[in-house]
């Protein structure tokens, strides 16, 4: 999709597993840009979302699902997980929450 390819000074990470920190420098890259919050979304929600968030979660991260910005094959185990990660991990949230939240940071 031409509208989501990098741009130049975009970092991209190449994933090598289910989670995008495992065997990757995503999180040495995060720290020297000063991050200290995520937004995940991607697909599959139990598989690949719920693992980088969780690692996220691990690697001391404010983290927050965007529920309607991951998906699954799966609709109970979307909801399950979802649900699982808001109870101990992180935050779940929609779009429209995130991008208001965003908006009144500036």
């Amino acid at each position: 999709i031409d509208e989501l390819a990098p741009k130049p000074e975009d970092v991209v990470i190449d994933k090598l597993g289910y989670g995008a920190f495992h065997g990757t420098n995503l999180d040495a890259t995060l720290r020297k840009l000063g991050v200290e919050s995520l937004i995940v979304t991607g697909t599959v929600t139990q598989i690949c979302v719920e693992e980088t968030a969780r690692e996220a979660f691990h690697y001391g991260y404010k983290t927050t699902v965007v529920s309607d910005a991951v998906s699954s094959y799966l609709p109970d185990l979307h909801a399950s997980t979802l649900k699982n990660f808001a109870l101990k991990f992180g935050w779940v949230s929609n779009t429209s929450a995130v991008l208001q939240s965003l908006r009144g940071r500036t």
